[in-house]
C-alpha cells in the first residue's frame, strides 16, 4: 500500500537491472522504489553489494555514515544505509528473494528535520508488501 499508483509501468534500465515501481510517499514528493538489480549468489552477496553502493555514495560526495543497519524488509533481511546528498537524503536497503538481489529505497525531498518520518512511512509501505508466487507467471524477481 503506497500514498499513489507508480509514476510509470516497470522497465529495463540500461543496466539491465528492472525497476519495479517508484511511488510518491509523502507531501514533500518523496518517492519510493525497488528495483531488481540481477541474480543473487546468496546472503554475502547482498551485504557486498550494500557495501559496494554505501562507499559509492560517499565516493562521490554524499555525507553520511559508513555502516550499515540489518532490517527485516518484505520478510526478508535487509542492510540499510542513508546518505545525505546535495537535494535530499538517499536511503537504500538491499535484500534478496528466491534468488535475485533488489534494492527498495526512498529519496526524501522533505526538509532535514522530517527525513525519519519519510522514512517510516516507507517502512509501513514495505510492511503491506506481499511476494507474487510462482503460480501467477510473473518474471523471475517479480513483485507484488
Amino acid at each position: 500500500m503506497a500514498a499513489s499508483r507508480s509514476l510509470y509501468a516497470p522497465r529495463i534500465c540500461r543496466d539491465n537491472s528492472r525497476e519495479d515501481f517508484r511511488v510518491l510517499i509523502d507531501e514533500h514528493g518523496s518517492t519510493l522504489a525497488a528495483v531488481c538489480l540481477r541474480q543473487s549468489s546468496g546472503p554475502t552477496d547482498v551485504e557486498e553489494s550494500a557495501w559496494k553502493s554505501l562507499r559509492r555514495m560517499l565516493d562521490v560526495g554524499g555525507e553520511g555514515t559508513y555502516e550499515l543497519t540489518a532490517e527485516r524488509i518484505a520478510g526478508e533481511t535487509a542492510y540499510r544505509h542513508s546518505t545525505v546528498l546535495r537535494r535530499g537524503v538517499l536511503t537504500d536497503w538491499k535484500l534478496a528473494h528466491a534468488g535475485w538481489l533488489y534494492v527498495v529505497g526512498t529519496f526524501s525531498w522533505a526538509p532535514a528535520e522530517q527525513h525519519e518520518r519519510t522514512r517510516q512511512l516507507a517502512r509501513e509501505a514495505l510492511e503491506t508488501w506481499r511476494w507474487l508466487d510462482s503460480e501467477r507467471e510473473v518474471p523471475p524477481g517479480g513483485l507484488g
